[in-house]
């Protein structure tokens, strides 16, 4: 027999040859073997890295190739490369990003996170058969794997999945440490193997995002490696602002009704019937020194447009400021008219103003489809012109003649033009508003008013609509929501379905002299953004994926920070809530943060309570929940009870009708 002195017997200190190599496992395990002892891969020296293949091969291996350790060399630094990613703020394989955020809710959020990563982790032998879906029981191992997941992939989705499940036991009001049973029962694994698809279609939406599509949708206080369009508030570029050819074409007062007329045609009614203190409603802060003058090449652009006139004096006022339209590649000229809207009295709330939740409602036959056609008034506020009586008061930063006819190449004729009758040409000029501007209180309600007009000389009655004020339309053979702006139109009639409604409402904005922005048209499509909502092929509503990385990327940095003011975490607050109206239920996960955010005007930063953190991060990790299936049924009975454990013990039972 070889034995391992004869290995190495007439040989120089060095790397052994292939055949060497193996002579002296052979003999190692021959020995091994013989003395009866239990082989162990410890036995061989870690400069070996071929053992397993000499396991595999019987004993022998063959001489491996350069070309083979090369491949090796790279599969392990792209392992490695793929590891490494799991510390970027932005990985490549944004899975990372789901690991980030499980790991920052179990750590950061104190005896908050020390629940969800406790709550039925332990399976005890021996309980009595659960009846109730919670708790769940946690994965582990490669329990529930998908089959067209990687098994390393897996293991860093499990870690989410898990999460998902604590925060829904936690939802349920299971006691911390309790733990899970030994074998899920055929409901509680229909709930995990639903919740494991829903993981994965979130991910999906983290995958898909390229650059230059989300950027714009994360807050200017969430640093990024690079903004390709910039800051989201700020920097003001009037070439960059939409300004009509010709603004106030449209007479929205004819629409509302008298009552209304009645106070928004008189600065009497709408602002002396309020009790704030109107003297200072002209003194307002003025444009940033850096915006100054494309503030002013702004102004000039919106004089000639007819949007904006000129007065010596205004009655009340406010600054300006840009806001970034999605995409990034344009802005919106903001009028800041918080306190004359304050000032002023308080407006009707907006009739059938679509959401989420009015969304909701749509429901699909089975073997039928939602088709969506979409309609967008161009600058809809510029196109609504404002009473003579209320144009003072919706005054502008003062420009100088000299900025008029300097930066804006007008002249005193034409500056002189833009007087409001009675008003006399200054070296100090305020522009005020012509038409109803984004920023004022009442133009929301205006602007909704007047697009049901149109809604209704289109044939399109109010039993049709979808909003959460109103009855469920009997049918869905034609809907319609309506958004300030936004007229979506729904059928599952089939292709074409919404189509002879969609040129009903062209028609009626040609002959009200209405602009449409043609390059925001869906015509009879499967795939839709309605309201920041996502129509996918028909049959589901889900959240857009570049906002739903700009979200995870946001509640990863508050962790990171745990330093926030309550505008800021406000900000963050209110875009989950509104894709939370998707799933109304989700609201009653906030509590704290309320507290927190009761303010939303303080800007001064201070440290996120543990409670809070736990709070938003919860909303988010239940966002898999966003995607809604418009297939759905509805369940055959409904039953209540006085829910009463001492007395009554009433119930009642509603079956549906065949």
């Amino acid at each position: 027999m070889l034995t391992a002195q004869s290995c190495f017997r007439n040989r120089r200190p060095g790397k052994l040859l292939p055949c060497d190599q193996a002579a002296r496992s052979s003999a190692i395990l021959a020995s091994s073997l013989k003395s009866k002892r239990r082989f162990r891969l410890t036995l061989f020296n870690a400069s070996l890295p071929w053992v397993g293949s000499f396991m595999k091969c019987g004993g022998m291996r063959r001489y491996r190739s350069a070309a083979s350790r090369k491949l090796s060399h790279q599969r392990r630094a792209s392992w490695l490369s793929w590891r490494a990613q799991q510390h970027m703020s932005l990985p490549v394989d944004r899975i990372w990003l789901l690991y980030q955020l499980a790991q920052a809710t179990l750590l950061n959020t104190g005896k908050f996170g020390t629940f969800l990563a406790t709550t039925g982790f332990e399976r005890l032998r021996g309980q009595s058969r659960q009846r109730d879906i919670f708790p769940l029981s946690q994965l582990c191992g490669l329990e529930c794997k998908p089959q067209t997941l990687k098994t390393q992939c897996w293991c860093i989705l499990r870690k989410f999945v898990n999460v998902v499940i604590g925060a829904l036991n936690w939802c349920a009001g299971v006691k911390a440490g309790t733990p899970g049973p030994l074998k899920r029962t055929a409901a509680q694994n229909d709930v995990v193997l639903r919740i494991i698809e829903r993981s994965l279609d979130m991910l999906q939406r983290l995958q898909t995002p390229q650059s230059g599509c989300w950027e714009s949708l994360v807050p200017d206080w969430v640093p990024l490696l690079e903004r390709p369009n910039g800051p989201r508030i700020g920097d003001l570029c009037a070439d960059k602002v939409d300004v009509l050819p010709l603004a106030g074409q449209c007479d929205p007062v004819s629409c509302l009704p008298m009552d209304v007329q009645e106070i928004v045609c008189s600065d009497d009614k709408l602002f002396l019937g309020s009790s704030h203190n109107l003297d200072n409603l002209a003194v307002y802060d003025n444009v940033l020194q850096n915006d100054r003058a494309e503030y002013v090449k702004l102004v000039v652009r919106q004089l000639r447009s007819q949007q904006l006139g000129l007065v010596a004096t205004a009655k009340g006022g406010g600054t300006v400021f840009a806001v970034g339209k999605p995409g990034g590649k344009r802005q919106r000229a903001v009028w800041h008219g918080r306190r004359v809207s304050a000032a002023a009295q308080a407006p009707p709330k907006p009739r059938h103003l679509a959401s989420p939740s009015a969304l909701a409602f749509l429901e699909c036959r089975p073997q039928h489809r939602v088709r969506c056609s979409k309609r967008d008034a161009s600058c809809w506020f510029d196109q609504l012109r404002l009473p003579c009586k209320l144009q003072r008061w919706m005054g502008r930063p003062p420009v100088t003649l000299d900025e008029l006819r300097d930066v804006g190449g007008m002249n005193f004729e034409e500056v002189s033009g833009h007087l409001l009758p009675g008003e006399q040409c200054n070296q100090f000029l305020v522009p005020v508003s012509l038409t109803w501007p984004m920023g004022f209180a009442w133009s929301s309600y205006v602007a909704q008013e007047f697009l049901l007009d149109i809604c209704r000389a289109s044939d399109l009655d109010e039993c049709k609509v979808l909003s959460c004020e109103s009855s469920t339309p009997a049918t869905f053979d034609l809907v319609f929501a309506a958004a300030t702006d936004d007229l979506m139109l729904f059928s599952d009639a089939g292709p074409g379905g919404t189509a002879a409604a969609a040129l009903k409402v062209d028609q009626e904005f040609t002959r009200r002299g209405a602009v449409r922005n043609s390059a925001k048209d869906v015509n009879d499509e499967l795939n839709a953004t309605c309201v920041g909502i996502q129509l996918e092929e028909g049959t589901h509503l889900g959240v857009p994926p570049p906002r739903v990385l700009a979200m995870v990327l946001t509640a990863l940095h508050l962790h990171r920070c745990q330093v926030a003011s309550p505008k800021e975490l406000h900000q963050a607050l209110g875009v989950q809530q509104w894709f939370d109206l998707l799933c109304r239920c989700k609201l009653s996960v906030y509590d704290r943060v309320y507290s927190f955010v009761r303010d939303p005007l303080d800007t001064v930063r201070r440290k996120v309570p543990g409670q809070v953190l736990f709070e938003l991060s919860v909303g988010l990790v239940l966002g898999v929940f966003w995607r809604l299936d418009l297939r759905r049924e509805f369940y055959p009975l409904v039953s209540a009870t006085d829910a009463s454990t001492e007395f009554g013990f009433a119930c009642l039972q509603y079956s549906r009708p065949r």
